[in-house]
This record gives structure tokens, sequence and C-alpha cells, in this order.
């Protein structure tokens, strides 16, 4: 995601930069924390309907299981993040 994220960051950075006349660092600056804003708010919420969907199909046990799984992911990640 953030490779895409990227991408579109230098694009749309580029073009507000030249149609506000910013400075082009700023722009990518504010572009990219708004797109990457947008697409974890997104992957947050689609992976919420998952846990949702799979209460609904499966088990609240296993939807349980799956949003703990996500909760040990998430604090995996922050403890990589914090000792790097």
């Amino acid at each position: 995601m953030r490779g895409n994220i990227e991408d579109l960051t230098i694009k749309i950075g580029q073009a507000a930069s030249a149609w506000f006349s910013a400075d082009l660092g700023t722009s990518f600056t504010v572009a990219f924390a708004c797109l990457i804003f947008l697409a974890g708010s997104l992957q947050w919420f689609l992976l919420g309907r998952l846990v949702q969907w799979l209460a609904a199909r499966k088990s609240k046990r296993f939807a349980f299981a799956v949003l703990g799984a996500y909760g040990m992911w998430a604090g995996l990640t922050i403890f990589l993040w914090v000792a790097s």
C-alpha cells in the first residue's frame, strides 16, 4: 500500500505545487499525510468489516481470535517501530 501512496503523492504533490505556487516539499508532506491517513482508515475499516462478516458467518469465537491476531500484529508493529 505504501508504494502506491508514494507514487500518488508525487503526482498530487507536483500538481498542487504548480497549482498553488507552493513549496514542493510542503506539497509532498501534506499530500502524503492525507493519503496515508485515508489509506490507513480504509484498511482498518475493511478489517473491521471482515471481523463482523466472520462473526456472522463462522462464529463469534473465531472472529474474536482473528481480532486478537490483529491486536498482536498491531502490538508487534508498534514494538518494532519503537525498537528501530
